[in-house]
């Protein structure tokens, strides 16, 4: 028997307000029976306390790193809108763009047009000169303790990191290219490495949980290469960052974006333990299928809050936890759902998921 729900628990704390490139959503944060980080980590423990609806932890984003700056997206002391863009780690040129709020390399200037050039090119950053300790003091200002801390990972290590170096075609051909694969192989393995370090690092300064580590797959169609090309090309190297994440005590969580439910199989065998896919994915059949294998976050069934009563609210939310709330499979919110978050939902959504739960486990 799990934690019992008390009615108490309903008592508002804070109000927050989530805003994503998607929508901006005010959402309630209630009295939980443990702080929202361990709501977290029982839910990736898969014994889960409640289902989290994204109000439970916090992305590690300092402005130290610079990749967070280039991206325009440094949350510990706020960039103006004239710092946001410039060099990333690799001294690649990024662009700032108001209007989508975010950023894209500066075009027409690749620097790589084959990856056979990356060694004598690509210059690997001096991550021991990065102010660290600076980093971790100015980020604890901010830090909110009671959260889950996820340290965020923009551009990862392989094909998104990838298409900065090159153009998006000269990349998509480099995966499949007999000639430059053995060159793209030791490209990818020296940014792994890079990758590990900066764990190490970031785990002797920062309290963090996990990573949220950035690689997209794919179009709104379907994924930029096939299952078997990234079986091979992809998935060994981060199977390697992912299992030094896991060595550190730490949880490994995937953004990709695109359609790519056909790459599942590839995420598991990758070693994440979550993955949160976009609205354009069928998240119920990939929870169906895969919830025993990975941590999803998952989409609500489409309904019009606006234009249902409280009462149809409720019974959508006790549908959701009827179907995904079942032993064995942790879930998620997911956040391209958060519309439904309507006071009725999110309020049936906790006492439903903590009662269920509370029964489980």
């Amino acid at each position: 028997m799990g934690i019992p729900f008390d009615k108490k628990e309903l008592a508002v704390k804070e109000i927050k307000h989530l805003k994503t490139n998607l929508l901006q959503q005010d959402i309630p944060v209630y009295s939980y029976p443990v702080t929202p980080r361990e709501g977290v980590l029982a839910q990736y423990r898969h014994r889960p306390i409640w289902v989290p609806y994204n109000v439970e932890r916090q992305m590690v984003v300092p402005r130290m790193i610079p990749d967070n700056v280039a991206r325009g997206s440094a949350s510990d002391v706020p960039l103006k809108l004239e710092e946001k863009g410039g060099p990333d780690m690799f001294g690649v040129v990024w662009e700032f763009i108001p209007q989508v709020g975010g950023s894209m390399v500066r075009p027409g200037a690749p620097l790589l047009a084959s990856v056979d050039e990356w060694e004598e090119k690509v210059k690997f950053p001096d991550i021991d000169s990065w102010d660290w300790k600076g980093g971790a003091e100015s980020w604890n200002k901010v830090r909110d303790p009671e959260l889950g801390q996820m340290f965020t990972i923009h551009n990862g290590f392989w094909f998104e990191r990838l298409i900065s170096f090159m153009d998006f075609e000269d990349a998509a051909v480099a995966l499949i290219d007999e000639e430059q694969k053995p060159a793209l192989t030791k490209l990818f393995e020296a940014t792994t490495d890079l990758g590990c370090r900066i764990v190490d690092k970031v785990c002797e300064y920062f309290d963090v949980d996990g990573f949220y580590v950035h690689d997209d797959w794919g179009t709104m169609l379907n994924s930029f290469f096939s299952v078997e090309t990234c079986r091979e090309m992809i998935v060994p190297h981060m199977r390697k960052f992912t299992d030094h994440i896991h060595a550190k005590g730490k949880l490994a969580d995937f953004h990709s974006c695109g359609k790519i439910d056909n790459q599942i199989e590839n995420i598991i065998a990758a070693g994440w333990d979550s993955w949160t896919p976009m609205n354009i994915c069928d998240t119920k059949a990939l929870f169906d299928n895969y919830g025993d294998r990975l941590m999803l976050s998952v989409l609500p069934e489409k309904l019009n809050m606006r234009d249902t009563t409280e009462e149809e609210q409720r019974e959508a939310a006790r549908r959701f936890v009827d179907h995904y709330c079942v032993p064995g499979k942790s879930v998620g919110f997911s956040i391209y759902g958060m519309e439904a978050l309507a006071p009725a939902y999110v309020e049936e959504l906790y006492v439903r998921s903590r009662e269920k739960y509370a029964e489980l486990y």
